[in-house]
């Protein structure tokens, strides 16, 4: 089942006991549920994208442009097709850093209901106009500013390693060396939702967690009031997100087949 904002409000207020919004404005408790939603995502990772450019050479990295077509849920329309400025999401030439909040925009424009980046897992850059994407090697930033970054004079090339400085949504993502030309990015990312202020708004969180905001939110409601009920709350929304989180990987098997 998909959730809207009103069904979010519906089971909200009855956890609240106050279905008629007497005690609680829609305001705030839209606040509350853009709250707990926000929190889902940063405690279970479940806004996981590919975050992808098109290269200058024509090769298409865009989710759904397999099938001539294709509609991927969420996806903002021809987002396949690089509309708007996706397909410039690319390497500067000479530029070693990109920071998660340049990088948001292309985010939004790609996939509707993201927000913000708050972490990449891998990087892959294009190596100019070859068939080759591969994905970079990370290195903790100690290493990158001790063993590479001490090289700064005519030091350009395709890059080979990455890594990122800062915490959470403020990092900024490091290539060394730096890119000698614009060559095609694709991060995988994890993000957090845009807040929902109608039903009109997108839903990107997974149902299998969207059944926890309801008891987040109502535990933000109880606090001040009742902290025990707040605290029930609370431990409803961590077990129904662990229960979510389960349920979002059963496992796979590497091959029917046997390789030996």
């Amino acid at each position: 089942m998909a959730y809207s904002l009103s069904l979010y409000l519906e089971d909200a207020r009855s956890l609240s006991r106050d279905s008629l919004g007497l005690f609680t404005s829609t305001a705030q408790l839209t606040r509350w549920i853009n709250q707990a939603r926000r929190q889902a995502a940063r405690r279970t990772g479940c806004v996981r994208l590919l975050l992808c450019g098109q290269s200058q050479y024509g090769a298409s990295a865009q989710p759904g442009f397999a099938v001539p077509g294709a509609a991927v849920p969420g996806n903002l329309p021809n987002a396949a097709q690089g509309s708007g400025s996706t397909n410039l999401f690319q390497t500067i030439p000479g530029v070693e850093s990109y920071p998660f909040a340049w990088a948001n925009n292309y985010l939004r424009e790609q996939y509707e209901g993201a927000d913000i980046i708050i972490d990449v897992f891998d990087c892959a850059v294009a190596w100019g106009s070859s068939t080759y994407r591969p994905v970079l090697n990370w290195c903790p930033w100690v290493a990158m500013q001790a063993y590479m970054r001490s090289y700064n004079v005519l030091n350009s090339a395709f890059p080979l390693w990455w890594s990122t400085m800062g915490d959470g949504d403020t990092q900024v993502v490091y290539l060394w060396p730096p890119p000698v030309e614009a060559l095609e990015l694709e991060w995988e990312v994890m993000a957090v939702p845009k807040p929902l202020y109608s039903d009109n708004d997108y839903e990107i969180l997974p149902d299998n967690y969207s059944q926890a905001i309801k008891f987040g939110a109502a535990a933000l409601s109880y606090v001040n009031s009742r902290p025990e009920q707040a605290q029930i709350m609370w431990n409803n929304f961590l077990d129904v997100l662990g229960v979510g989180r389960f349920a979002g990987d059963y496992g796979h098997i590497p091959s029917m087949y046997d390789n030996g």
